[in-house]
C-alpha cells in the first residue's frame, strides 16, 4: 500500500478544486498549483514553482495583502499574459509555513462573452414570446420550444405548488416532444423528510437541482463503473434504456415565495451544464409571472362572463317584467271593457224589465208579465255563468283544478248539451255525429258540459248568417276526441297565440258580444283531464276546435 506524503495529500486536494489555485510561501514565491491552472496555462508545475509573484503577475502590488487573514479582492490582473481575476488570498491552516492560495479564474474571452450575450437575448426573447399571449396552453408550447432548442428535453414537467394545502400539482407534462394525459400525474403532497423527492426538495429549500447522475442522486449510492477493452469508461447500464439520467429542476417564486417548480430530464449521462441551470433559472420567474397572468386573465374572463350572465338574466327579467307589465294592462282594459259591456247589458235588461213591471204590472196580463220575469231569469243565469268563469279562471290559476270523474257515455253526454242548446239557438242547426265505437270513459261531467258548451256558443255566435254547427264525437281505445266545427269568420293566424289568454278577443270579432273567458275555461277544463286543445282556423273560411282526452275507462 503507498502511503501519501503531507505535501502529496495537499496536491490532491488542490487538484480536486475545478478552479484554477496558485499557492505561495511567505516570501510570495510559488510553491503548488492545481491541475485546473496548469492546463489553462499550458505550463507545469516545474515551470512555476520558485517564480515570484511579482514575475507572474507584475501588477500584484494593486493587492494589499495582509498577511494571516482571509481577504475577497475581485481584482482583474495578468497571469503569463492571461487575464484572471483574483478572488482571494487566505492562509492554508496547519502548516509550518505561512502560505497563502490565490483563487484566480479566467475572465471570459470574446467567444464566452458571445456567448452570454447570446444567452442574455435567449432570455429576453423568451420571455417576450411567452408573455405575449394569456393561453396557457400557448405558453405550455413555446416554454417547451424554447426549452427545447436549448437543451434535452426528453421529459419536460411543469408543476404548480400551493402552500396553503401543500399539494403538488402537475400543469402540463411532455415525453419526446408528445403531450402526456395529466390525469395519471395526480397531486402529491410536499415531502420535507424525503432527499430523494426532488420536487418537494426544491420547492422545500427554494433551491435549484443540477442532477447529472439521477439513479446515485435517488438512491444514495454510486454506480459502479467499468472500463472496456477499448479503455472507455461507463457505467454499466445500457444505453440504449429509457430511463431519466439527468434532471434541471428549478423551483418557481413569486412575492418570495415558491409557486411551483419546472424541470427537464433527459436519458444521457451529464446532459446540463452550470449554463443550462443558470439559464433556466433566468427563465423561471418569467415563466411563475406568464402563468399568474394567464391565471388571472382567465378569471377575469370568467368574471366578464359571468357579469354578462348575470346583466343578462337581469335585462331579460327586466324586458319580462315589462312584457308581464303590458299584459298585465292589456288584461285590466279588456276586464274593464268586459265589465262595461257584458257585465253592463245584463243588468241594463234586468233594469229594464223590472222598470216595465213596476210601471205598468197592472196593466200586464199575466203572459206578459211571466215573460219580463222570464227575461230578468235569462240575464241573471248569464251573470251567474259569467261569474263563475271568472272564480273558476282565478282558482286555477293557483289550486289545481280537482276532477270529480265518472264513467259517462261521451255520445250521450254531447246529446244532452246539443239538446239544451239547440232552442236557444234557432238560427243554426247543431248536428251531431258519432265516430268510432260507442263506450264509456271516465270525464268530469260538469267541466266537460263546461267546455263543450262553450266551444258551441262561440261556434255559433262567430258564424252569424251561417246556419249550422257541425259536433263529431270520435272513440277508440286510446283517445276521446270531440271537433267542433263552423263555418264563420275564423280567427287571424297572427292572433292564434293570444287566443287563450284571459280576456283576450280577436280583432275581428266587431260588434259580437264576448267577454274572452270561454276558450279559457273550456282550455284549463280540457288540461285538467291531461288532454289538450286544438284549434285550426281560416279568416273567412271556419275554425274547428278539437278536445282531445285521454279514453280512460273504471
Amino acid at each position: 500500500m503507498c502511503v501519501q506524503t503531507r505535501s502529496e495529500q495537499f496536491q490532491t486536494t488542490i487538484d480536486a478544486i475545478p478552479q484554477p489555485i496558485l499557492v505561495f510561501d511567505s516570501h510570495l514565491k510559488v510553491c503548488a498549483a492545481n491541475s485546473a491552472l496548469l492546463t489553462w496555462l499550458n505550463r507545469s508545475l516545474a515551470d512555476l514553482c520558485g517564480c515570484s509573484l511579482s514575475s507572474l503577475m507584475p501588477e500584484a502590488h494593486a493587492i494589499p495583502l495582509v498577511p494571516d487573514a482571509d481577504t475577497v479582492y475581485n481584482v482583474d490582473l495578468a497571469l503569463l499574459g492571461h487575464s484572471v481575476r483574483v478572488f482571494s488570498l487566505r492562509p492554508i491552516a496547519d502548516t509550518d509555513c505561512s502560505l497563502m492560495a490565490l483563487h484566480a479564474t479566467p475572465l471570459h474571452t470574446e467567444t464566452v462573452r458571445d456567448k452570454i450575450i447570446q444567452k442574455f437575448n435567449l432570455v429576453v426573447q423568451s420571455g417576450q414570446e411567452l408573455s405575449s399571449t394569456f393561453d396557457p396552453d400557448l405558453i405550455f408550447e413555446r416554454l417547451y420550444t424554447i426549452l427545447s432548442r436549448s437543451m434535452d428535453c426528453t421529459t419536460f414537467l411543469l408543476s404548480s405548488y400551493s402552500a396553503d394545502d401543500q399539494l403538488i400539482r402537475c400543469l402540463h407534462a411532455r415525453h419526446e416532444g408528445e403531450l402526456l394525459d395529466l390525469s395519471v400525474f395526480p397531486a402529491i403532497p410536499l415531502q420535507r423528510d424525503n432527499p430523494h423527492a426532488t420536487q418537494s426538495l426544491a420547492i422545500d429549500t427554494g433551491k435549484s437541482l443540477l442532477i447529472n447522475d439521477f439513479v446515485a442522486h435517488t438512491s444514495g449510492k454510486t454506480p459502479t463503473m467499468y472500463v472496456d477493452q477499448d479503455s472507455k469508461v461507463y457505467d454499466g447500464t445500457d444505453d440504449e434504456e429509457d430511463y431519466t439520467r439527468s434532471a434541471l429542476i428549478v423551483p418557481m417564486r413569486l412575492d418570495n415565495q415558491v409557486v411551483g417548480v419546472v424541470q427537464v430530464q433527459s436519458y444521457k449521462l451529464n446532459a446540463y451544464t452550470e449554463d443550462d441551470l443558470r439559464f433556466l433559472e433566468a427563465l423561471a420567474p418569467q415563466i411563475a409571472i406568464v402563468l399568474q397572468n394567464a391565471s388571472l386573465h382567465q378569471r377575469l374572463q370568467r368574471y366578464a362572463a359571468e357579469l354578462e350572465d348575470r346583466v343578462a338574466q337581469r335585462t331579460h327579467a327586466l324586458e319580462q317584467a315589462l312584457v308581464n307589465e303590458k299584459q298585465l294592462t292589456e288584461m285590466k282594459a279588456r276586464f274593464t271593457s268586459m265589465l262595461s259591456h257584458e257585465f253592463r247589458n245584463p243588468l241594463a235588461g234586468i233594469q229594464s224589465a223590472l222598470d216595465l213591471i213596476n210601471l205598468y204590472g197592472h196593466r200586464m196580463t199575466p203572459e206578459q208579465q211571466k215573460e219580463r220575469l222570464q227575461q230578468i231569469q235569462a240575464q241573471v243565469d248569464r251573470l251567474k255563468d259569467m261569474t263563475e268563469e271568472v272564480l273558476f279562471i282565478s282558482r286555477s290559476d293557483t289550486v289545481a283544478v280537482q276532477l270529480r270523474l265518472e264513467a259517462v257515455d261521451p255520445f250521450m253526454l254531447c246529446q244532452i248539451i246539443v239538446n239544451e242548446m239547440q232552442p236557444i239557438t234557432p238560427d243554426h242547426r247543431l248536428n251531431l255525429t258519432l265516430n268510432g265505437v260507442p263506450g264509456s270513459v271516465l270525464l268530469d261531467v260538469k267541466l266537460c258540459q263546461q267546455a263543450i258548451s262553450n266551444l258551441i256558443s262561440n261556434a255559433v255566435k262567430y258564424s252569424p248568417g251561417r246556419d249550422h254547427v257541425d259536433i263529431a264525437v270520435t272513440l277508440d281505445e286510446k283517445e276521446l276526441c270531440i271537433a267542433v266545427c263552423d263555418s264563420g269568420i275564423g280567427i287571424p293566424e297572427a292572433e292564434l297565440p293570444h287566443l287563450f289568454d284571459t280576456f283576450y278577443r280577436a280583432s275581428n270579432v266587431g260588434g259580437i258580444a264576448g267577454t274572452g273567458l270561454g276558450l279559457v275555461v273550456a282550455k284549463r277544463a280540457v288540461e285538467a283531464h291531461d288532454g289538450r286543445l286544438e284549434v285550426e282556423s281560416h279568416p273567412g273560411e271556419g275554425t274547428i276546435f278539437r278536445i282531445c282526452l285521454p279514453a280512460r275507462t273504471a
